[in-house]
């Protein structure tokens, strides 16, 4: 299973198909919040894999990594972002060497890299 976490609705569709085209199954969520909310919830199923947008407006991408790491630290982090260069890009290489996040990636990214990192890290 994979979760994809981002606060632009076409984003969340197009990684949505595209992981859906090979054969894994994928849910979407519109913001770190409602993704909280999730995780909170006793019916919560940690995924094996969350693409998680760096940059949205209620909580940045590096906080809510570190809340699902808390609860699920198998789970494979992949940051996704339209400007790596802001301060969130501190924090990303910070969650890298920790071992936090597996990759971060600048949309827009060639799709075919990014679903051949999630079947590398699927497997």
């Amino acid at each position: 299973m994979i979760h994809i976490v981002d606060d632009e609705e076409a984003v969340r569709d197009f990684l949505s198909s595209a992981v859906e085209l090979i054969g894994v199954d994928v849910r979407s969520y519109t913001s770190a919040g409602s993704y909280l909310e999730l995780m909170s919830s006793p019916d919560y199923l940690p995924p094996r894999i969350l693409v998680c947008d760096i940059n949205m407006p209620e909580m940045i991408g590096c906080v809510l990594v570190e809340k699902i790491k808390e609860i699920s630290p198998q789970t494979l982090i992949f940051m996704i972002s339209g400007n790596l260069q802001q301060c969130t890009e501190q924090c990303c290489a910070r969650h890298r060497a920790t071992g936090l996040i597996e990759a971060k990636m600048a949309k827009p990214f060639d799709v075919g890299e990014f679903l051949n990192l999630l079947l590398q890290a699927k497997s």
